[in-house]
C-alpha cells in the first residue's frame, strides 16, 4: 500500500532554508498586499536593482542536486542572466520577465521559496501585471498561507477582473473558512466560463452540503459529473447527499464509484509554469497521472525513463515500487524500494511501502524491521504503529500487538482504526467481552462499517448474550445514514434471531416475519429463504413454510449445494411437518 501521497512523485530531497527578515518596501505608490515573510534560500547573491528605490529580494539559489542535467542548466542560465553575467544589455533591459521566468520555473519543481522571492521581484518591478499575484497565490496556497493567497487573489482580480482562476481558487478558499455567501457568489460567477462549469458546480454543491440542503446538491454535483464524468471524486460527494436524502441504493451505487480524481479547471497561467519542467520530472508527473487512470503499462514505461534521465532521484525508483507492488509484483518492487531508499535513507513514505511489500511476501520480521526503522525517524507516524500492530497479531506475538495498540489508543480514544485491530487482537487472545465492546465501539463511530456489527453479533451471541444482540441490532437499524448494503444483513440478522432464538422470552414471529420478508424481497438467496421459513414457523404458520422449504431443498439439490446444508434443510422440513419451530444460536 502506498501511504504518500501526491508529493511522492518529487521525491522528498531538498534544500535547507535559512530565514531572513522581510525587507521594507520603498515608498512607490505600490498598492499590491504586503508580501508574506518569504525565507531566503542557502545561497543568495545580490543582484542590481532595476530603478532607484526599488529594493529587491537577493537571488535565490537553492540547491539544485537533486534535478537532472537538463533541469540545472536552464536554472542556472537564468541565474546568470539575472546577475548580469552573460548577457548583452539589452537581455537585462526587462528584469521582470526574467525574474517572473525564474520564479516560474522554481514554482514548476516544486522551490516554493525561491519561486516566492523571485515572484515578489516580478511583481515590485511590474506591479500591473496580474499573473504575478496569481503566482503568489498559487505558492501561498501550496505553502499552506492562506490569507496571503487569498490577498493576491483578491489583487489579482483588482488587476484582471473576471480571471476565471483566480474566482475559483477563491471560492474554495471561501469554503475552507466557512464564508458560504462569499463562496457561492464567486463560483457563480466562475460558471460564466464553460471551461469551469465542473469546478464551479462542484463547489456550489459543497456550499449545498455545507447550509443543509442534500436535494440541490445532489443536482449540483450531478451536473459536475455530466460535464467531467472523469472528475471521480465527486462521486463520493454525491453518495453523501443520496444518504443525506435516504435514497440509499443510488448512495451505495456513488460511493462505489468513488475515486480520487478531484474536478479540474483550465488553469493557462498555471499550464504556462508547468512547461518550464523538463526531462525526468516530465516523466514522473505523466507515470503519475497514467498510474492514478488505471494505465499502467504507460505508468512504468514514464517511470523507468525517468530513472534513466536522473538516476541520483530516488523518485523514480519509489514510483515504479509503488507501481510494481498495485500489480502484485511485490518482489520487484522491493528491488526498487530499496534502490530508492540507497539514494535517500530517511525518505520515509518509501521506508513504510517497502514494510509494506516485504508484508506482502510473507517476510514478516523484514517488514517491521523496515517499520522500526521509519519509526526511529517518525515516531509519531501511527499509521506505521498500526501496521506494526498488525504485523505482531499476524506473526502471533498478542501481547505485542496489544500493547503497542494500546499506547496509540491512550493519545486518541476515537481512532476507529485501531480500535478495529485492537478488537481482533483481544478475539484472537480469547477475551470475547473486552473484543465485543471493541467491535461495538467502532460500530458507534462508523454505524454503517458491517464488520463491526457482524464482530458484535458473533462474540456476544458465543457469550449467549442474546438481549445485548438483539438490543445492539435494534440500535443499529434506527440510524437512517446506514446504506441498503449494510441494513440488509443487520435486518437478516435479527429476523433469525427473533424467529430461533434459544431465550423464549426474546422471540416474535410476526416482527421476525415482517423483516425476513422484507429482506427476502430483495434478496431471494438461498438464506434468506431459510430465515423466510424460520420466521414462518415461529409465526405459527407451518404450512407456509413447509412449502417453502421444500421449494430451497428442491432449489439447494439442483444447484449442487453441500450435503451437511441440504441434510440441516430436511431436518428443518421435519420439524415443520411436525408443527415445531426451530430454536438455534446460528
Amino acid at each position: 500500500m502506498n501511504k504518500s501521497g501526491p508529493g511522492n512523485v518529487y521525491g522528498t530531497g531538498g534544500w535547507v532554508a535559512v530565514c531572513l527578515g522581510l525587507f521594507l518596501l520603498a515608498a512607490c505608490g505600490d498598492n499590491t498586499p504586503a508580501p508574506e515573510q518569504v525565507p531566503a534560500t542557502t545561497t543568495s547573491e545580490p543582484v542590481p536593482a532595476a530603478a532607484a528605490g526599488t529594493v529587491l529580494w537577493p537571488l535565490p539559489k537553492p540547491v539544485l542536486d537533486r534535478l537532472e542535467p537538463q533541469a540545472r542548466e536552464l536554472i542556472t542560465a537564468l541565474q546568470k542572466d539575472l546577475q548580469g553575467t552573460g548577457s548583452t544589455a539589452g537581455d537585462i533591459a526587462a528584469p521582470e520577465a526574467l525574474w517572473g521566468e525564474l520564479g516560474q520555473t522554481y514554482l514548476a519543481y516544486d522551490f516554493a521559496d525561491a519561486a516566492a522571492q523571485c515572484l515578489a521581484n516580478a511583481q515590485q518591478l511590474d506591479p500591473q501585471n496580474p499573473r504575478w499575484p496569481y503566482y503568489r497565490a498559487v505558492v501561498a496556497q501550496r505553502r499552506g498561507d492562506f490569507a496571503a493567497a487569498k490577498g493576491f487573489l483578491q489583487h489579482t482580480l483588482e488587476l484582471r477582473p473576471g480571471d476565471v482562476p483566480s474566482l475559483l481558487r477563491l471560492g474554495r478558499l471561501a469554503l475552507e473558512e466557512h464564508n458560504l455567501d462569499d463562496a457561492e457568489q464567486l463560483f457563480q460567477e466562475a460558471l460564466l466560463d464553460p471551461a469551469a462549469t465542473a469546478y464551479a458546480h462542484y463547489g456550489l454543491g459543497r456550499v449545498a452540503i455545507e447550509r443543509q440542503n442534500p436535494s440541490r446538491a445532489i443536482l449540483l454535483f450531478g451536473q459536475a459529473l455530466t460535464e467531467q464524468p472523469e472528475a471521480s471524486a465527486v462521486h463520493h460527494a454525491l453518495g453523501l447527499a443520496y444518504r443525506d436524502t435516504d435514497r440509499l441504493d443510488e448512495a451505495t451505487h456513488h460511493l462505489a464509484l468513488a475515486g480520487p480524481q478531484a474536478p479540474r479547471f483550465s488553469d493557462p497561467w498555471l499550464e504556462e509554469a508547468s512547461r518550464k519542467v523538463t526531462g525526468a520530472r516530465v516523466h514522473l508527473s505523466q507515470g503519475s497521472r497514467d498510474r492514478r487512470a488505471g494505465r499502467y503499462n504507460s505508468a512504468m514505461q514514464h517511470f523507468r525513463r525517468a530513472i534513466e534521465l536522473s538516476p541520483d532521484d530516488p523518485s523514480g525508483h519509489h514510483n515504479l515500487g509503488v507501481l510494481l507492488g498495485d500489480l502484485d509484483r511485490h518482489q520487484e518492487a522491493v528491488g526498487h524500494l530499496q534502490s530508492a531508499l540507497e539514494l535517500e535513507p530517511q525518505r520515509i513514505d518509501a521506508l513504510f511501502d517497502l514494510a509494506m511489500a516485504r508484508s506482502h511476501l510473507g517476510q514478516l520480521d523484514q517488514a517491521v524491521s523496515v517499520l522500526d526503522r521509519l519509526l526511529t525517524l517518525d515516531s509519531l507516524d501511527h499509521e506505521a504503529r498500526r501496521r506494526r500492530a498488525a504485523i505482531y497479531l499476524q506473526q502471533g506475538r498478542v501481547e505485542m500487538a496489544r500493547a503497542e495498540l494500546r499506547r496509540m489508543l491512550a493519545t486518541d480514544a476515537q481512532d476507529t482504526a485501531s480500535l478495529w485491530l485492537l478488537a481482533q487482537t483481544e478475539e484472537a487472545a480469547g477475551d470475547h467481552r473486552a473484543a465485543s465492546r471493541l467491535y461495538e465501539s467502532v460500530a458507534v463511530a462508523e454505524p454503517d462499517r458491517l464488520p463491526a456489527h457482524l464482530g458484535v453479533v458473533r462474540l456476544r451471541m458465543d457469550l449467549r448474550q442474546y438481549g445485548l444482540v438483539k438490543g445492539h441490532l435494534e440500535a443499529a437499524l434506527e440510524h437512517s445514514s446506514l446504506s441498503s448494503a449494510t441494513r440488509r444483513p443487520l435486518q437478516h440478522l435479527l429476523a433469525r434471531l427473533l424467529a430461533t432464538c434459544p431465550d423464549a422470552t426474546l422471540r416474535n414471529g410476526q416482527r421476525a416475519l415482517d423483516l425476513a420478508q422484507q429482506v427476502f424481497a430483495q434478496e431471494q438467496t438461498l438464506p434468506h429463504g431459510e430465515t423466510l421459513g424460520l420466521a414462518l414457523a415461529e409465526a405459527d404458520r407451518f404450512a407456509e413454510a413447509t412449502a417453502l422449504q421444500q421449494q430451497l431443498i428442491d432449489q439447494a439439490q439442483r444447484a449442487g449445494a453441500p450435503t451437511p446444508l441440504i441434510q440441516r434443510l430436511e431436518m428443518e422440513l421435519a420439524s415443520y411437518q411436525r408443527g415445531e419451530t426451530i430454536q438455534a444460536d446460528h
